[in-house]
């Protein structure tokens, strides 16, 4: 798989279709086939980026996808959609790691270049379908849910890929499409508190005594929202010094507050639709198109008390590629690439009305 180049120095390994279609992938994210490489290094310590090369860091290396670069500009890594997972495996026909690239095609950056190439239609009709699902019938519970008197959550998720490619015009037109997607619902495990109704009742009362009436309605809606959390019928009194402070201590010992775990999920789905043309125009001249379009909400907050206060992310990205090889006599070869690409990600919460209106 190691290949070096004796005439430029550089360094690569190419990842074959087979393996990339065999493999196990964990959430089939493409960074991962680039572990393969030698010199990698999956990055478990803090800071951004999957993979590291030769001791650089894991924000040095550079994502292309048919000569486009494919890079979230703000973390200077891979161009994730809503999961973080970089969706599209099942578009991608190969892939070259080059972990030393002197020569002038590679540049930017001085880790590695992670080049994937796109599937292409060919004469004959073929394609696939996939689907992968895991759920709460198949996990175990926690060690911590466990110990606390926690149930097993609810934890579903679903993945799906499929795809077809095939003749235009035998020998001159081509094309290929995929589709897949990723629907995962995962569960929080965070410790939660809530008021205990001593406290509620005990700072009504304060509030009245002061002359703060009006404030009543406020720490009552308060009030509600903590009573009324999913799990907080599980509250046990296990914190110290009873919940309370040396201020806000209740008399003849009475818990200010209570703790439970907290297990709520909300939903983060992503899909993408990938499309390939390709053109041999002549004996000499080849074009391609490729397009992709992904969609997806990311889960990026869920908030133990209520689901108005979760923080979500609408992240739509579109790309897209034209390419044209032109065979130069018999050593020769000229390949132009035009492509685009947009991205957003905005975070807030699903409803900023419900969310204020709630509190």
């Amino acid at each position: 798989m190691k290949v070096r180049r004796t005439s430029s120095g550089n360094v690569s390994a190419t990842i074959t279709p087979l393996q990339v279609a065999e493999i196990p992938n964990p959430g089939n994210d493409l960074t991962f086939i680039a572990q393969m490489a030698p010199g990698t290094v999956m990055n478990t310590e803090r800071g951004d980026g999957n993979i590291s090369f030769y001791g650089l860091p894991a924000t040095s290396n550079l994502f292309t996808v048919n000569g486009m670069n494919d890079m979230d500009p703000l973390l200077s890594v891979n161009n994730s959609g809503a999961t973080n997972l970089m969706l599209g495996l099942n578009d991608i026909e190969e892939v070259t790691v080059v972990t030393n690239g002197y020569s002038g095609d590679y540049g930017g950056l001085a880790g590695a270049n992670i080049n994937y190439v796109t599937k292409a239609g060919a004469n004959a009709f073929h394609g696939n379908a996939k689907y992968y699902w895991n759920g709460r019938a198949l996990d175990a519970n926690s060690f911590f849910n466990n110990a606390t008197g926690t149930p097993l959550p609810f934890v579903n998720a679903n993945q799906w890929s499929a795809s077809l490619g095939g003749p235009i015009i035998k020998d001159k037109a081509f094309f290929f499409i995929d589709q897949e997607g990723l629907r995962v619902l995962i569960p929080t495990s965070v410790e939660a508190q809530a008021p205990t109704q001593a406290f509620d009742q005990a700072t009504l009362a304060n509030l009245s005594n002061l002359g703060l009436s009006a404030s009543v309605p406020f720490y009552q809606k308060m009030f509600n929202l903590y009573n009324h959390a999913p799990g907080a019928s599980r509250a046990q009194d296990v914190l110290p010094n009873r919940g309370c402070s040396n201020v806000t201590a209740l008399p003849g010992g009475i818990s200010c507050a209570l703790a439970y775990r907290s297990t709520v999920g909300q939903l983060t789905d992503q899909w993408v639709l990938a499309s390939r043309l390709d053109f041999n125009l002549t004996s000499a001249d080849q074009v391609f198109v490729h397009g992709e379009v992904d969609r997806g909400h990311q889960a990026t907050y869920t908030d133990p008390i209520s689901p108005v206060f979760n923080i979500v992310s609408n992240q739509p990205e579109e790309q897209g590629q034209v390419g044209w090889t032109h065979v130069l006599g018999n050593n020769k070869v000229n390949s132009l690439r035009a492509t685009l690409q947009y991205d957003s990600a905005i975070f807030g919460p699903p409803n900023r009305r419900a969310a204020r209106g709630a509190f």
